[in-house]
């Protein structure tokens, strides 16, 4: 997906150093040259060659020009798919995900634990501006309970927004919630009993798998890969006759970072329809694709099964907000009876606030410059990653969001590599937050979401080390392993 011409150009430059053209330490053409090459401007020119420099293809040389760097992230492998059992599982967290969530907020530790971007990339600014003005001048009336289903001003905007994906929607049909964690929430309690089954993606969204664990349901994880779910191994979930709703990522998925194709979608949406098994969609990073194109959620496509919509502005606004929404066409009542005995409704002000800001046309231009920071700083991960960490480790290429999910050799325990590494105060997930089947020990995810600097990248650099003294230590026990004697007198 290419929306701006120096990401065309960049694009056309990239594939003479992928094809071997131009080999690494070769110069490479100049500004002037590429201005006339693609008709462009010099400014444009610039932004593509500063492009490419992010993503590691060339560097500067003082007075010399640019030089062919091919960017060790090219020796990446992308994971391989993931094959979980095909069964169901009941879900039962022992992995610190409340303590990453506790050192996330914590400035002693390098935050690549939790999916939060740094405050200073979010419109935290401008929001909080337009909180102070709405308080002083509405304070009284925004210090109040409001409705459960949530401020309609904000309800109205956030409907403008979802027409934009080719779909009509009403305000009536969409309830404020306290993120999209509990959107998740307020769906599944609609939809199921203690002891049912939803299938879901493998790794799974962690919080997800926490909701499922809190209502007592079983998760049925379904292979994963670059291109999301299985549709045959969703199938042969749905023909068990056991699973109540399916629970998927619309786009750049939490912790893959994958994008479902659209033809896939479809055939998911086919399979839904003639199974008559309800949709849950979470598309809360769908606004963060790397090439300006927002990929078409599950509800923006034919269907007949039922979608419950579920997304946030906590990826790309303000995650202290707690604002999420969800979209249930002719569920309202009960979504909204189940949300005000959960938590009687959102706070007015940042719901006014929210809805000032989205009527400025200021959110579009603010998600695109995230989208490129995001497309910056994974690009720069990944290199990090593929200079530091031990061979064969595989890492995603994502086309939006801003984690990686990284596949290591099997001996590694990424459990114990996080207790290391927070001694070197470095967070990361552990790999074994994401699956109620005892799998990924040997994975992890890291959040590219702060602002890039030596220190984060020093802090991959230093992950990386230790997980190849950590894989040393494990080769070394096994060299060392006497085997067994067998003796016969």
């Amino acid at each position: 997906m290419v929306s701006f011409k120096y990401q065309s150009v960049a694009q056309s430059l990239a594939q003479l150093i992928d094809k071997g053209t131009l080999k690494p330490g070769e110069r490479f053409p100049s500004l002037r040259r590429t201005m006339r090459s693609y008709s462009v401007s010099l400014s444009t020119a610039n932004q593509a060659y500063a492009h490419l420099e992010d993503k590691g293809y060339i560097r500067a040389q003082a007075k010399s020009g640019y030089f062919v760097t091919r960017p060790a992230s090219h020796r990446l492998i992308e994971p391989s798919k993931t094959t979980p059992p095909e069964t169901s599982r009941s879900v039962v967290f022992q992995a610190p995900y409340l303590e990453m969530l506790e050192h996330a907020s914590n400035p002693a530790y390098v935050p690549l634990g939790c999916a939060i971007p740094a405050p200073s990339l979010l419109a935290a600014e401008p929001l909080n501006a337009l909180q102070a003005r709405l308080l002083r001048s509405k304070g009284q009336q925004l210090n109040a309970y409001g409705s459960a289903q949530g401020l309609p001003e904000l309800r109205r905007e956030i409907a403008k927004l979802m027409c934009l994906h080719g779909s009509t929607v009403s305000q009536e049909e969409i309830v404020i919630t306290s993120g999209c964690t509990e959107a998740l929430g307020l769906a599944l309690q609609t939809l199921t009993q203690p002891g049912d089954t939803i299938a879901v993606e493998s790794p799974a969204y962690f919080g997800l798998l926490q909701v499922l664990e809190r209502l007592k349901l079983k998760a049925w994880e379904l292979p994963t890969s670059r291109d999301g779910i299985d549709p045959s191994a969703l199938e042969l979930a749905l023909k068990s006759g056991t699973v109540t709703a399916v629970a998927l990522s619309s786009s750049f998925t939490n912790p893959l970072g994958t994008m479902m194709p659209e033809p896939v979608k479809r055939s998911v949406l086919k399979l839904l329809d003639r199974y008559k098994t309800p949709l849950i969609e979470d598309d809360t990073y769908g606004g963060l694709g790397f090439g300006g194109c927002r990929p078409a959620p599950f509800f923006s496509l034919p269907h007949e099964t039922e979608i419950f919509y579920c997304s946030s502005f906590s990826k790309t606004l303000a995650p202290g907000y707690r604002t999420g929404w969800i979209r249930a066409p002719g569920r309202i009542a009960q979504i909204t009876k189940v949300k005000f005995s959960a938590s009687i409704c959102n706070p007015l002000a940042p719901q006014l606030a929210l809805a000032e800001f989205l009527s400025s046309r200021d959110f579009e231009r603010h998600v695109s410059r995230m989208a490129r920071t995001m497309e910056t700083n994974v690009a720069r991960a990944r290199r990090a990653i593929a200079q530091s960490f031990p061979a064969g480790t595989r890492v995603t290429h994502p086309d939006g969001g801003f984690v990686l999910w990284i596949e290591m050799n099997k001996n590694i325990d990424t459990t114990i590599l996080y207790y290391k590494a927070l001694n070197q105060n470095i967070c990361f997930a552990p790999g074994s937050l994401f699956t109620a089947s005892g799998l990924y020990a040997h994975c992890l995810r890291i959040s590219c979401g702060d602002v890039w600097s030596d220190a984060l990248e020093s802090a991959i650099h230093r992950l990386g080390t230790l997980a190849c003294e950590e894989l040393g230590n494990q080769q070394s026990e096994e060299t060392f392993r006497l085997p067994s004697i067998s003796r016969t007198d």
